[in-house]
């Protein structure tokens, strides 16, 4: 363009004179390396304007490029937090689970130890009365033998009591009562029965231990059924049913141990605290 417009600006103007020439050629001419020159012009700013418009297109091309890398990276940051966050959610919930089966078994180990601490004192307190009842058996003989009198019977529950089918509970064996409940120094009742003698359910209940006495050896049977009832069966050589099992009413758990006499101590409870059994068989 500047080539041209200085070629433009070095054209002068002839003047005519008469017989030198033809004005209308020159004018022609003129005319012609004008338009040339405005054509050449007007291509140079086409091309400019096509060149800036090829670079402004380059350059929003290279915009949307990087827009769209920068939303695959938001997008990608996005769905790594988002895992992050559906880690931290599972791990805290794998963490709930785990604390609730700790407490869940700190639970069950708890009870295990009351009802297992329930059946030692049970098992001390029928190797006391037994005990007891052993002395008060000697000494009841000596006088007995002395005096030359027989002794008085003891009473035999199956004649005081009414039929098994209209008490809450049925007796677990059949005999005297050597000794009665009086919630002081005896928790329970002991019911003499020949060794070898089927120990039965009183009650319908679920089998919550089996333990060993220390002392004699016996075993003793801890039943849980309905009501927060307890009923502790103390005095047994062997058992027939397992920790957990469930039991009907009637049903044989154990036999009696030999023993001087041979009977089985027999506990029912209401949580720690024992009852009459009596007011459960009449």
């Amino acid at each position: 363009i500047a080539k041209l417009l200085a070629t433009r600006g070095s054209h002068k103007p002839q003047r005519w004179e008469f017989g030198t020439g033809n004005p209308d050629e020159e004018e022609d001419e003129e005319r012609e390396a004008r338009e040339k020159i405005e054509k050449e012009i007007e291509d140079a700013r086409l091309a400019e304007e096509a060149r800036i418009a090829a670079e402004a297109a380059a350059e929003v091309a290279k915009l949307e490029e990087e827009a769209r890398i920068l939303e695959e990276a938001r997008l990608a940051e996005e769905a790594r937090l988002a895992a992050i966050e559906a880690g931290r959610l599972e791990h805290e919930r794998l963490a709930a689970e785990a604390e609730a089966a700790r407490l869940a078994e700190e639970e069950r180990l708890a009870e295990e130890a009351r009802l297992a601490e329930e059946a030692r004192l049970a098992a001390e307190a029928a190797l006391a009365e037994e005990s007891r009842l052993a002395e008060e058996a000697r000494l009841a003989a000596e006088a007995a033998a002395e005096a030359a009198a027989e002794p008085t019977p003891a009473p035999d529950l199956g004649s005081e009591r009414t039929q098994a089918s209209a008490a809450a509970m049925s007796m677990p064996v059949e005999g005297k009562i050597l000794r009665a409940w009086d919630g002081k120094t005896s928790q329970g009742i002991d019911i003499a029965a020949a060794a070898g003698t089927a120990v039965q359910a009183a009650a319908e209940g679920t089998v919550a231990v089996i333990t060993h006495d220390a002392k004699t050896g016996a075993l003793i049977v801890i039943l849980r059924h309905a009501d927060g009832l307890l009923t502790v069966y103390a005095g047994l050589d062997s058992a027939t049913v397992e920790k957990g099992a469930a039991v009907k009413r009637g049903q044989t758990i154990g036999t009696v141990k030999d023993g001087s006499p041979a009977q089985l101590h027999f506990e029912v409870r209401k949580g720690q605290v024992s009852v009459d059994p009596l007011t459960y068989l009449q």
